[in-house]
């Protein structure tokens, strides 16, 4: 799972966003909810600050390691 922001991330948002994805029967609503940086989801990433962010890419692995 990809995950780009503009500013950082704390590695329990990261697991967070990891385990609500997993999890979730409706990911994004539950994204919207729970995070006001949140800016979207598309095919390849999750979306922080904006949909055109690419300052920190982090990549989360299925144990929920980055």
């Amino acid at each position: 799972m990809r995950i780009t922001a503009s500013e950082p991330l704390s590695a329990t948002t990261q697991e967070l966003v990891y385990c609500i994805v997993s999890e979730s029967r409706c990911p994004h609503e539950s994204l919207i909810n729970t995070f006001p940086r949140y800016a979207g989801i598309d095919v390849a990433r999750i979306h922080f600050d904006s949909m055109d962010s690419r300052t920190y890419v982090y990549e989360i692995n299925k144990n929920g390691e980055t």
